[in-house]
């Protein structure tokens, strides 16, 4: 009786990180499908795919809350959701995946995708704070697009200074 439990406690256990898997690996694919669209000019398809890619992530999000690839799947439902232009939407998952990931890499990504967002929600002083971290560590090009986000909210805010500083310093 012990091992017949044990042997279904086994089995649910596989098909539920099994439906995890196809839930992320089904978003990744539709989200690596709009880029090529938006690549070859089909913005109608890429939209489409974007919204799909976005629904399959906040599954995920929803569904497993404790998985350890929870923060990818807020990185990829920010992702969509700004080149969606839903940008009030994005940020919040954007946030927390800056918040609770240990992966300093999917942060920084957060981050700019974040500071778009803001650029398109005309909070520029949103973007200076979201940016500065990156625009102050080594460069790369992740540096670059900080600098250059930055850059751009300078201007916004009329600190033409500041704002010539980043993005002559931008390889942009």
């Amino acid at each position: 009786m012990r091992r017949r439990l044990w042997l279904l406690g086994t089995l649910a256990l596989a098909v539920g990180a099994c439906a995890y898997y196809n839930g992320l690996y089904n978003a990744n694919r539709l989200a690596k499908d709009a880029r090529r669209a938006e690549r070859e000019g089909r913005t109608s398809e890429a939209r489409s795919l974007w919204s799909r890619a976005a629904v399959k992530a906040e599954t995920v999000i929803a569904r497993f809350p404790k998985s350890k690839y929870h923060d990818d799947a807020l990185l990829l439902r920010g992702i969509a959701l700004e080149r969606l232009k839903a940008c009030g939407q994005a940020v919040p998952s954007l946030h927390e995946a800056v918040a609770s990931s240990p992966n300093q890499e999917l942060r920084a990504e957060a981050r700019l995708v974040a500071a778009r967002c803001w650029l398109a929600l005309e909070q520029p002083e949103s973007v200076v704070v979201e940016v500065t971290p990156l625009a102050d560590d080594t460069p790369g090009v992740r540096h670059d697009e900080a600098l250059l986000l930055r850059g751009r909210a300078y201007l916004w805010l009329c600190r033409d200074t500041l704002a010539l500083g980043d993005l002559s310093a931008s390889n942009r």
